[in-house]
């Protein structure tokens, strides 16, 4: 007769998360969901953390989307959804900016990692690269 015992460790449970409708963008899909209202930076930490929606997507993590991606995702059921839960409620955050000696810019650009450029230095030399 085996004595050992072992305790029956309880799963550990992800954080839920509600999803915005699944909306297709240049040829991909973006699942999207709130975050705020709060200082922009806070927002992306809590972007960055582990959550569960379901079985299908028991692990999701997200990414800060660029300007046109986050309009893709408002105007998708503008009405029922985007208004009143993001305009509505001041979560209307497109996307980070950045202030330069030069002025403001939106709409940054990513890096080969897909993350997006917020360093002035790394900006003037991706720019300075781009074709016209």
């Amino acid at each position: 007769m085996d004595t050992s015992y072992q305790m029956r460790r309880a799963q550990e449970r992800l954080p839920e998360i509600d999803l915005f409708p699944q909306v297709d963008y240049a040829g991909r899909k973006i699942d999207a969901a709130a975050f705020g209202p709060n200082i922009y930076d806070n927002n992306i930490k809590h972007m960055k953390q582990r959550y569960w929606h379901s079985d299908a997507l028991p692990d999701v993590t997200f990414v800060p989307l660029s300007t046109a991606e986050s309009i893709a995702v408002i105007a998708n059921n503008f009405i029922n959804i985007a208004k009143p839960m993001i305009l509505d409620t001041d979560y209307s955050q497109l996307e980070r900016i950045l202030r330069t000696q030069d002025g403001v810019w939106d709409n940054l650009p990513r890096n080969e990692q897909g993350n997006l450029i917020t360093d002035e230095n790394t900006l003037k030399k991706c720019l300075n690269q781009a074709k016209n």
